[in-house]
C-alpha cells in the first residue's frame, strides 16, 4: 500500500444509516471491513474540528484487532461498494505516506438493490428468505408493520385517460378492518395493489369482499410470521368473485359491463407499458366467454361458445391465451370472429407451446405481418369463414 496515515472527511450531505449499513453491506463486505468503516465515520468527528488531524494505519489494525494486511483488503471492500474513496496528495511537497480517505454515506434500500450487483451478491450472501424480509422491513413502514399497504399506485391515479374511471377505495377503513381480523403481518406487492385497483375500478366490490380476497391469497413467504399477496393466488381468488355465474348474470342484466382494455398497439409494440399492462391485466382476469361479452355487450352465441369450448379441450388454451387470440383475430378480421383462422393460430400455439398470454402476443409481434391478412390463410376464407 505504501501509506501509514491517512486523513479523513465526509461527502457533502454525508449521514450515517447503521441499519442500511448491517443489513445490507456488513453481509458483503464483512464484519472487518464494516468496523473499519465505523472507525473512519468517528474519526471523521475529530477531523472536521481539526482539518490537519491524521491517523495511522497501525494504530488502527490495533484498535478492530486485525494485521495491516487485513485492514487494507478491507479498505479495498469500502472502495468497492463505494463507502469511502480514497485519494493521494499529487503535491510534491506533501508526505508520500498521507492519502485522504473520504467516507460517503450508504445508500438507502431502494438505491441499493437497483445495482443488480450489489442486488445478487446480497442474496447470495443472505438467501432468498432472507432478502424477502429486507423487502417487507423497507417497503413498510415499522409504525404500520401489522397493516396492510393497498394505496392506489402512482400509474393507476395519474393516468389522464383513467382519471375518471377510478373508484376510490376506503383505505383506512381496509386498514381497520384486515387489524381487526389478522394478526399476520402482510406485505403486498405493487404487482398486486395493481390487479386489486383495476379489478375495483370495474366492479363494484364489497370492501370485506376485497378483504377476503386479500387475506386468502396470502403466502407465508418465511418463518418471521411475514406473509405476502401472491399474484397467481389473487387473480384466482377474484376470479372466483367477479366471474361466478350470480355475478355475471347479475352485471349482464344491467346492460353496463365494464369495457375491457384493448388496443391494436398491442401487437405493434406502439404502446406504452402502463396501457400494456392494463390490457394484459384484462386478458388474465376475464374468462373467455366474458371476455367476448364484454367486447360485443350481447349474450355470446351457440357457435362462439362451441369455438371457445374447443380451444379449451382439444387444443388445452387458457382462457388468457384464448383472449389474445380472440382480440388479435377480431382485429384482423373485421371484429368478426373468423374460426378458421382461430383455429390455425390454436394449432401453431400448440406447436410452439405458448401458454401464456404475455408469450402469446410477443408471438404476433414477432411473426405475424400486421399490414395484411395472413398469407398463409385464403382471402375468402378470411371474409367468409365467420360466425
Amino acid at each position: 500500500m505504501g501509506f501509514t496515515l491517512y486523513r479523513v472527511n465526509n461527502s457533502n450531505d454525508f449521514k450515517l444509516s447503521t441499519n442500511f449499513l448491517i443489513d445490507l453491506y456488513a453481509p458483503i463486505i464483512g464484519n472487518l471491513a464494516t468496523s473499519f468503516y465505523i472507525l473512519l465515520c468517528n474519526n471523521n468527528l475529530y477531523s472536521s474540528k481539526n482539518q490537519n488531524l491524521s491517523f495511522n494505519f497501525q494504530s488502527t489494525c490495533r484498535q478492530i484487532n486485525c494485521s495491516l494486511e487485513q485492514l487494507f483488503v478491507a479498505k479495498k471492500k469500502l472502495e468497492a461498494v463505494k463507502l469511502i474513496d480514497t485519494f493521494i496528495f499529487v503535491d510534491h511537497n506533501s508526505n508520500s505516506n498521507l492519502c485522504q480517505i473520504i467516507v460517503n454515506s450508504p445508500l438507502n434500500f431502494f438505491d441499493f438493490v437497483s445495482n443488480k450487483k450489489y442486488k445478487a451478491l446480497l442474496i447470495s450472501k443472505i438467501g432468498t428468505e432472507n432478502y424477502q424480509y429486507l423487502e417487507y422491513k423497507y417497503s413498510s413502514s415499522t409504525i404500520y408493520k401489522n397493516l396492510l399497504n393497498i394505496s392506489a399506485s402512482f400509474d393507476n391515479v395519474f393516468c389522464d385517460n383513467d382519471l375518471k374511471k377510478i373508484n376510490i377505495i376506503d383505505f383506512d377503513q381496509i386498514y381497520k378492518d384486515l387489524f381487526m381480523v389478522s394478526t399476520k403481518n402482510i406485505f403486498i406487492s405493487d404487482e398486486c395493489k395493481t390487479i386489486i385497483e383495476n379489478v375495483y375500478s370495474k366492479f363494484p366490490l364489497t370492501l370485506t369482499a376485497i378483504e377476503n380476497v386479500i387475506i386468502n391469497s396470502l403466502d407465508n413467504v418465511n418463518d418471521k410470521n411475514i406473509f405476502s399477496c401472491n399474484p397467481k393466488f389473487l387473480i384466482c381468488n377474484l376470479n372466483k368473485i367477479v366471474m361466478s355465474p350470480s355475478y355475471f348474470d347479475k352485471k349482464r342484466n344491467q346492460h353496463n359491463f365494464t369495457d375491457v382494455n384493448r388496443s391494436f398497439n398491442l401487437f405493434t409494440s406502439t404502446i406504452s407499458n402502463l396501457d400494456s399492462q392494463k390490457i394484459i391485466s384484462d386478458y388474465k382476469l376475464f374468462n373467455s366467454e366474458q371476455y367476448l361479452y364484454s367486447i360485443f355487450k350481447k349474450n355470446v352465441s351457440i357457435f362462439e361458445r362451441k369455438i371457445i369450448g374447443i380451444l379449451k379441450k382439444e387444443y388445452a388454451l387458457k382462457d388468457e391465451v384464448i383472449n389474445v387470440i380472440i382480440d388479435f383475430s377480431l382485429y384482423k378480421t373485421n371484429g368478426k370472429l373468423n374460426k378458421k383462422y382461430v383455429f390455425k393460430i390454436a394449432r401453431t400455439f400448440n406447436g410452439l407451446n405458448i401458454n401464456s398470454c404475455e408469450l402469446a402476443i410477443q408471438h404476433f409481434r414477432k411473426n405475424i405481418s400486421l399490414n395484411s391478412i395472413d398469407s398463409t390463410i385464403e382471402e375468402n376464407e378470411l371474409k367468409l369463414e365467420h360466425i
